[in-house]
């Protein structure tokens, strides 16, 4: 058997080009995705303004590569935990996310802000009944906290319940239109059918 060295020697370097190429793509490719932007949480357990984008939202698999080590919660201070929860919930490892903010609810039962990123989280993780309890009831502890009524509407809409999403986003929307969370009901609403 005769080996030309050259043509393997082509053969292997078009090989190693091709593999650094698909690596530098795909690289780029994940590192500028996101959740949501107004699914990043703020460190008072609030949702920052901005809009719902659904076709970022993650998949199981995603998400199953994503996972870590569970946190060792090291504080009992809800601001603390809720802190870390947020970080969680921005590095997209929802379940030590989800943990977390159940930790806070365990200290402070009646956040809101709490509530309202437990129930996105859990939503991303595909556990969309206990994300909508979670929300709903927040909303019925703080019906005037406008990010919980943009939140639902969110979550109703992406479980195919348009009649609740647009109920939920209409109620957000009569909080003040001219919030952030406002205008991003308003836009939300006006692309449902």
């Amino acid at each position: 058997m005769n080996i030309n060295v050259k043509l393997v020697s082509v053969i292997i370097l078009i090989q190693l080009v091709t593999a650094s190429l698909v690596f530098v793509v795909t690289r780029a490719y994940y590192s500028d995705q996101s959740p949501a932007t107004a699914a990043v949480p703020t460190t008072g357990g609030v949702m920052e303004s901005g809009a719902i984008d659904l076709r970022k939202m993650p998949t199981p698999d995603m998400m199953k590569s994503l996972q870590k080590s569970p946190p060792a919660i090291q504080s009992d201070d809800p601001a603390e935990i809720d802190r870390q929860a947020n970080q969680y919930f921005q590095d997209k490892d929802y379940d030590n996310a989800a943990r977390l903010y159940r930790r806070v609810l365990e200290l402070s039962p009646d956040n809101v802000g709490t509530l309202n990123n437990l129930g996105l989280t859990l939503y991303y993780l595909g556990r969309s009944s206990e994300a909508l309890e979670m929300l709903r009831r927040g909303s019925d502890l703080q019906p005037e906290f406008q990010r919980i009524w943009l939140t639902l509407g969110f979550v109703e809409s992406g479980l195919g319940n348009i009649p609740e999403a647009k109920q939920a986003l209409q109620n957000a929307i009569e909080l003040g239109p001219e919030t952030a969370p406002g205008k991003s009901a308003t836009k939300m609403l006006s692309k449902l059918p």
